[in-house]
């Protein structure tokens, strides 16, 4: 009862059960009793998305990329390899709902950190092409291509990749 890892186990066998209250009920014990956990808050917010209340799912994923910033004593698995991608996801669902500053504003954040993300790259360009800015979205295309040698970007004129391609 007093372990973190065991109850994060129980909600993941319960939701692969579709037993989604019971789930949650055991990621909020584990996150009692390690608050930080990274992979309980993206479980959380998974299963608050499968609910449909993705607002509460956008704020789990947000606490998760927090948590993963924290640097953890002995903790050799504190998800930093995951923070570009967990952040440029986030400014995916901003997408989605039609919410292209929040976007904007994620998809900047994980550039700040990672400055040659592809999902973010390609996600801010689909932005500020949607937002009327094509000449930064070419910009920062052109920029990554040149760094990397390959593109993300379709060309604006062909306004991007669809929000629905961005998972990709």
């Amino acid at each position: 009862p007093y372990n973190a890892k065991a109850h994060k186990a129980h909600g993941f066998v319960l939701s692969a059960q579709n037993k989604l209250t019971r789930a949650l009920q055991h990621y909020e014990k584990a996150l009692e009793l390690n608050p930080n956990a990274w992979d309980v808050l993206i479980n959380m917010g998974d299963v608050h998305e499968i609910l449909g209340h993705t607002s509460d799912a956008i704020t789990y994923f947000k606490k998760a990329l927090n948590a993963m910033n924290l640097d953890q004593a002995g903790n050799t698995n504190h998800g930093r390899p995951w923070r570009a991608s967990l952040g440029a996801a986030i400014g995916n669902k901003y997408v989605a709902q039609n919410n292209m500053n929040e976007a904007e504003i994620w998809y900047r954040h994980v550039l700040s950190f990672a400055p040659y993300d592809g999902p973010a790259t390609r996600g801010l360009a689909l932005v500020l092409t949607q937002t009327g800015r094509n000449a930064e979205a070419e910009r920062i295309c052109t920029q990554f291509k040149e760094k990397l040698g390959s593109s993300v970007c379709t060309s604006p004129q062909s306004n991007l990749q669809s929000s629905e391609e961005l998972d990709k």
